[in-house]
């Protein structure tokens, strides 16, 4: 269909059910929330880690391990602390925002930068959920041999 030199192009398909309608709802919501998802779960890493460091911290005056102790034994100690201060950070890192250089009026512009900082944040979320769980592996063994 030719009008004023323009082409114009004409879809036929189905109207989508409202159940269709429906989900593409859903997925576009899961969309613009996954930024503010990732931040609370990074907020709630960086206070479980806080509370593990605390609680560990305040049971090892108990164990009263000395710079003249073996330096296995100090290492093990210091372990959980070591991996709980990398799951802080990168717990940090995920909050903290990045800059993207996006022109504003592109939506592929748009569409690289929220899929960037959404993998950005995700792949920090994860490696702090691995230091957390080695720090809680390595908090076991040193309250197990001290």
């Amino acid at each position: 269909m030719e009008e004023s030199g323009k082409t114009v192009v004409v879809a036929t398909g189905e109207v989508p059910s409202e159940e269709n309608e429906y989900w593409v709802s859903v997925g576009r919501e899961m969309v613009k929330e996954s930024t503010n998802l990732a931040n609370d779960v990074a907020k709630h890493l960086i206070v479980l880690t806080t509370a593990l460091c605390t609680v560990y911290l305040t049971a090892g005056k108990q164990w009263n391990v000395s710079p003249t102790d073996e330096r296995s034994l100090q290492v093990l100690v210091a372990l959980p602390i070591v991996m709980w201060l990398l799951s802080m950070l990168l717990s940090m890192l995920a909050i903290f925002p990045k800059s993207y250089n996006v022109v504003s009026i592109s939506p592929d512009d748009i569409k690289r930068a929220k899929k960037d900082a959404i993998k950005r944040k995700y792949r920090c979320l994860k490696g702090s959920m691995i230091f957390l769980m080695l720090g809680i592996l390595a908090m076991t063994f040193a309250v197990v041999h001290v």
